[in-house]
């Protein structure tokens, strides 16, 4: 069993062994590890003794598990693989390999091969061992539970987050049945699937677990022991990540009091949890507390690890933060390069640590009056960061490294006058992941592909927007690009233009007020746009990167001066980047092939009447408003939370009347539109075959974590998880996330539609906008996606959609044009009384088109 502890903000990849505990048969092993940014504290479950249903020789067995984890004790891992194999291999052939005798070295293994780093062999290892006890202990067996458990952590530390939870809550269940509600192995088990859900971005489900097992642990060991003092950190760390700083205070207090009695103010612990207080306090602007505690955290670690270990560089660049902010620069200043130069004798040039201390001696510099200093700087974590972004992983991860301090170099450049300089930095902060994905081969990340970004169309005009504080300030530009030219104009007040684009947002996301709407659509027009409206005049369309206020606010939803709504005005299209937007205008786009059509899915297994086709569908058909947390957990497989999204029988109508439009397609509706079905097409590359992709279900996005939003399938009929996992075979729960495409699929697809509420939001990353459903489609090969910035009534969607097509697929118009055009006919539809029940913004402006616009 592992009780995981995250620790935020450690950059040192290190690793050390910390201590061992016994509890009954079961030796616990903890040491550090670092992935990234985390590092966590493990406590691994190694079988001691056993009892077997018939043990030849049980003081045998129980002398080689001890040599085996007093192997692991001692982080002789391979030693300890070996030697468990010889042992393994000894038992099958005297008993076999189903004894309980087989079964209880086995489970030693695949923790010796997790920590040795053979992760292939160890998920195998892991496997054998829980078929293994389920066949010798029982399915309802503790030793199960404790073989549940270590393969939950084996799938964790792979960072294959849902299966973990699959393992871990099944072992949740066996321990609890085999030991009771309070038992020490239920809480730390409890502990360990909270922060698995914080792993997989679900704060709200980690929160309800980490308080049941902090309140478990309390029972059982009592609010003075060091493991409950941890896990009430945990909880308390979660709590600041979710910014509820009052609520996160009292139980970092707390955890840091019983190490304080218990460790001593000098253990590496305890000044760890110290240096989290300071962080706190820091983030409440207490900056005489935040100092206080960082340089007692401070005056600990290098009492325990000297002067020059990564926790002391850690700790001095929190504290340079605090003096910077209390406006005491030059001590500001000696901390941050203190720190800079440990950080260089422990890592590379290119590691996280040294990107961000540059960067803000550079945001030093300007609030010092020394720009030309603070261009230096910045230029030097830009090319640090260039260096470490390509040693991260691909996708989410990569496009999470770092904010880019490309952004601090084109507001250096604009106030220093170089347009031109500015212009190519922040080129290099737009859709770099999307390129990545599309040149894997190592495309320069300015010019992907070798196409040039000023190649765009004459008829077509780009605009964006920079928001950056260089260290003085916020500041703020709109740029326009057209024909080969690109403008710069800089924007008044721009800290008020967040709070307006916000407010235009609420407005557009709801059906209420059109008088306080349109005057909220002519503020953020006033303030974003109106500087870039002679550049507009005359244009056959417009271009979009989206940035900063306006992520997430649509374009066309915008009202100019004259009281015209900016779709009105030209067709409007969104994209990535520039570079994007050229190179995927020079790819050959598609003239034939087919559709694949999903929609309707079955959603509870008792099913529902289907209308006959053709009969009309309900007038408006909205669903219950569902809270952010439901959507999350349902997002992650929470199965009363998907147990409450309302069916969607319009869709069904939706899909029937696109058939028409194809001379060949593929259709999945209700209990047919099921995840294995998408699966099988992905497994044999099918899904490049379609030209058009469109999925008319419920979209459940997660803005903490990109990769866990998901499109909802049927929901009947799936596979019963435990024997899936067991087997290693792919445990499928009807959800389609943005992980599963990106790993899965490849698409050659001109449209990718999703007919689905939100579809086009995602986790703002500067630099890649909302990571979400379009991004990762566009990643795969879909050359545009078609998706919704807000929830959209079953009728105004069915109805959009077939306009849509319509224009593009009868008419010939190109997709911007023909989205143009279907947000007028929506906007002007009359129902039977001659009445326009769709003309406010929230019906037809909500769809948004990402990507080749032809």
């Amino acid at each position: 069993m592992c009780l995981l502890i995250r620790r935020l903000g450690l950059h040192s990849c290190r690793q050390h062994f910390c201590g061992q505990y016994l509890f009954n048969r079961y030796l616990f092993n903890r040491y550090l590890f670092n992935l990234g940014r985390i590092t966590c504290l493990v406590i691994f479950l190694l079988f001691v003794s056993t009892n077997p249903a018939r043990p030849e020789s049980p003081s045998l067995l129980d002398t080689q598990n001890a040599e085996i984890s007093k192997l692991y004790e001692e982080g002789r891992y391979t030693e300890g693989v070996a030697l468990a194999r010889r042992y393994l291999a000894e038992w099958e052939q005297r008993l076999g390999p189903d004894s309980p005798e087989a079964c209880s070295i086995a489970s030693n293994l695949g923790p010796l091969l997790t920590a040795a780093g053979d992760l292939e062999a160890a998920g195998e290892a892991h496997r054998r061992a829980i078929a293994c006890l389920e066949a010798t202990s029982g399915p309802q067996s503790e030793d199960l539970a404790s073989a549940l458990n270590n393969y939950g952590q084996h799938l964790g530390f792979i960072a294959d987050f849902g299966r973990a939870e699959v393992a871990l809550r099944e072992s949740l269940r066996l321990l609890r049945l085999n030991l009771g509600d309070d038992h020490i192995y239920v809480a730390i088990t409890l502990n360990n699937l909270g922060i698995n859900q914080q792993n997989q971005g679900n704060p709200v489900a980690a929160e309800r677990t980490l308080r049941e097992a902090v309140a478990r642990l309390k029972t059982s060991l009592g609010s003075a022991h060091q493991y409950t003092a941890t896990a009430v950190n945990n909880l308390g760390r979660l709590l600041v990540d979710q910014g509820a700083l009052s609520e996160a205070e009292p139980l970092l207090r707390e955890a840091l009091a019983v190490r304080d009695s218990v460790l001593g103010p000098d253990h590496e612990e305890t000044a760890i949890g110290r240096r989290d207080l300071g962080r706190l306090y820091f983030q409440q602007n207490r900056l005489a507390e935040a100092e206080e505690a960082l340089r007692n955290a401070l005056r600990a670690f290098i009492a325990v690890g000297g002067p020059r270990h990564p926790d002391v560089a850690m700790t001095r660049h929190d504290l340079a933060r605090v003096l910077a902010a209390a406006r005491r620069p030059q001590e500001a200043r000696e901390q941050w390069e203190q720190a800079l130069a440990l950080n260089r004798e422990h890592y590379e040039d290119s590691h996280s640590s040294v990107v961000q201390i540059e960067r803000e001696l550079g945001e030093l510099d300007f609030a010092t009056g020394n720009p030309s200093d603070g261009l230096a700087h910045f230029l030097t974590a830009a090319e640090a960061f260039e260096k470490g972004r390509a040693l991260t992983g691909e996708g989410l991860s990569r496009a999470t490294y770092l904010d880019s301090p490309w952004r601090q170099v084109a507001a250096a450049r604009l106030l220093a006058g170089d347009e031109a300089g500015a212009w190519q930095a922040l080129t290099r902060t737009q859709g770099r992941v999307l390129a990545d994905a599309l040149y894997p081969g190592g495309a320069d990340p300015l010019y992907p592909g070798g196409t040039d970004p000023l190649a765009i169309d004459d008829g077509t005009v780009v605009i964006g927007w920079l928001d950056v504080d260089p260290g003085h300030g916020l500041h703020a530009w709109a740029y326009a690009l057209r024909a080969g030219q690109v403008h710069w104009y800089p924007l008044a007040d721009p800290e008020s233009h967040g709070a307006a684009a916000g407010d235009l947002r609420e407005s557009l996301a709801a059906p209420g007020s059109q008088a306080r709407l349109r005057q909220r659509a002519f503020t953020v027009w006033r303030q974003r746009v109106a500087p870039l409206d002679k550049e507009l005049a005359g244009a056959r369309r417009v271009m979009v990167v989206p940035s900063g206020p306006m992520l997430g606010v649509p374009l066309a939803a915008l009202l100019d001066a004259d009281g015209r709504w900016l779709a009105d005005r030209f067709p409007i299209f969104s994209s990535p980047s520039i570079a994007y937007s050229s190179w995927v205008r020079q790819a050959p786009a598609r003239t034939a092939g087919p559709a694949l059509l999903v929609g309707d899915p079955l959603l509870r297994a008792e099913g529902r009447t289907q209308p006959p086709t053709g009969t009309q569908p309900p007038t408006l058909v909205q669903g219950p408003s569902l809270s952010d947390d439901i959507i999350r957990g349902a997002a992650h497989g929470v199965r009363e939370d998907l147990a409450r999204l309302p069916s969607l029988p319009g869709t069904r109508q939706e899909i029937l009347g696109l058939v028409a439009q194809w001379d060949s397609c593929l259709v999945l509706l209700g209990a047919d539109a099921t995840e294995e079905a998408v699966v099988d097409l992905a497994a044999a590359d099918r899904l490049a075959g379609f030209r058009v992709l469109h999925f008319a279900t419920h979209a459940l996005v997660d803005a903490n974590d990109a990769d866990a939003s998901a499109l909802v399938l049927s929901q009947t009929g799936l596979r019963e998880p435990l024997g899936l996992l067991a087997s290693g075979d792919r445990v499928c729960d009807g959800l389609i996330t943005s992980g599963e495409i990106a790993a899965e699929w490849r698409l050659d697809a001109d449209l990718v539609v999703l007919s689905a509420c939100n579809s086009a939001l995602g986790r703002q990353v500067v630099g890649e906008g909302l990571v979400g459903f379009a991004h990762v489609f566009l990643r795969r090969g879909a050359r545009a996606v078609l998706a919704s910035q807000w929830s959209v009534p079953d009728r105004a969607a069915r109805l959009f959609m077939n306009a849509f097509y319509r224009h593009w697929r009868t008419e010939g118009l190109t997709r911007a044009a023909a989205l143009a055009a279907a947000r007028r006919d929506l906007r002007n539809h009359r129902d039977a009384d001659g009445r326009c029940p769709y003309g406010h913004p929230y019906y037809w402006a909500s769809f948004e088109l990402v990507g080749d616009e032809r």
